[in-house]
């Protein structure tokens, strides 16, 4: 994990300092609504550069057993190999020392067609964390959840990876129209099933419902809101999030239906009308918070992938200025600080659209390499020399 400039450590303290303030000024009194934003804008930056937190989203397989009409990956990278999960582990063990929180996330490809590499390495992280008393935060997967049984259920939730995002295009027969097998046959039924049956469960889990929106499956999503509704939204377990599908490159750029840009809000305002009262008044349907910093601007927070290539971004897999290093098999990590610098350019002017974003508006990769192989945070070498503003708002 790189070690952060001084510029940026600076900017954390006086975060900290300023969260205290704030919260010693205002010590059981009642803040206004100015104050209110400025500790919710501060501890977002302040969670978002800590040192002492590492989030690292791996790949276990870029291999994927769907073929969805509108997927931007090419399926090339396979299975991460030995070398590459030992080099993770030996990564965890060594940084893990100089934290107090640490998670995972998985990614893919589907990660669940490498389940036992998921296990492995979850393991040794929820060991090392137990070990040196390190917070092990619940872990994320998102997966298709065709193979998201109740056996796999239970062996992943015994080792805390717990969250899991599932997309449904429909209900029936339009989500089988894009997301279908290799074969080409249907995954709907499956998938639902599946989720049925972890809602009759008692296991510690939480789902986000991921509805893809398309010009020709409204009425489907329409159908699938109501049984989502009678079936799984009692449970608060589950939640919902809407989300226009979008062209992101791959075999089938181009030829990619999508929700006309200006219609977008109106449609997701639509369908959260639907969903049932009590639903819409809590937390189940997910909006994007006005201060959210992308997992791909933050440094404490990295991308594996099954070849052992890191980056920052889960959708621009093939844009070579996410490849911004790779992990050798001792577990340090060789980075190239000129293409990492953009993906952290937010925080210089604490721009929310770039923090929450960082991918839009990217600057073209650099012509000038310079690699830099890492152990634990070195002394002397900064990986993040950006000029960040240290100003601190309110």
């Amino acid at each position: 994990m790189p070690r952060h400039s001084a510029l940026l450590i600076n900017l954390y303290y006086q975060l900290i300092l300023k969260i205290e303030h704030l919260q010693f000024m205002n010590n059981g009194d009642e803040m206004t609504e100015i104050e209110q934003t400025n500790l919710k804008i501060n501890r977002s930056l302040a969670m978002a550069i800590t040192s002492t937190h590492l989030e690292l989203i791996l790949l276990p397989t870029e291999a994927c057993n769907f073929r969805c009409s509108y997927c931007y990956e090419d399926y090339e990278i396979g299975r991460m190999p030995s070398n590459i999960i030992n080099a993770i582990k030996a990564l965890i063990s060594e940084r893990v020392k100089d934290l107090k929180s640490f998670n995972l996330s998985w990614f893919g490809g589907e990660p669940m067609l490498a389940k036992d590499i998921i296990i492995d390495i979850s393991k040794h992280a929820k060991a090392e964390c137990e070990k040196h008393g390190v917070f092990f935060v619940r872990g994320e997967i998102t997966t298709n959840g065709y193979s998201l049984n109740l056996s796999t259920l239970k062996s992943l939730v015994a080792l805390n990876q717990v969250n899991f995002q599932i997309s449904l295009d429909g209900f029936g027969k339009a989500h089988d129209l894009t997301r279908k097998m290799i074969s080409g046959r249907g995954t709907f039924e499956k998938i639902w099933q599946n989720l049925l049956a972890m809602q009759k469960s008692s296991y510690d889990f939480s789902v986000m419902l991921r509805l893809h929106l398309t010009p020709s499956n409204l009425i489907s999503i329409e159908t699938l809101i109501s049984h989502i509704n009678s079936t799984l939204l009692s449970d608060s377990r589950f939640k919902v999030m809407f989300k226009p599908i979008g062209d992101f490159g791959g075999s089938s750029t181009g030829r990619i239906a999508t929700l006309d840009k200006s219609l977008e809000q109106d449609i997701i305002r639509k369908f959260k009308e639907q969903l049932h009262t009590e639903v819409r008044e809590s937390e189940t349907v997910v909006a994007m918070d006005s201060y959210y910093i992308c997992y791909a601007a933050k440094p404490n927070s990295l991308l594996i992938r099954a070849n052992g290539n890191i980056g920052k971004c889960t959708v621009a897999l093939s844009d070579p200025r996410n490849n911004i290093g790779h992990i050798n098999d001792d577990g340090t990590l060789s980075l190239d600080n000129d293409i990492l610098k953009p993906w952290l350019r937010g925080y210089k002017e604490k721009d929310f659209n770039v923090l929450g974003c960082p991918l839009n508006g990217l600057p073209k990769q650099p012509q000038n390499e310079a690699i830099i192989t890492l152990t634990r945070p070195p002394q002397k070498t900064p990986v993040i020399q950006s000029q960040i503003n240290s100003r601190v708002v309110g």
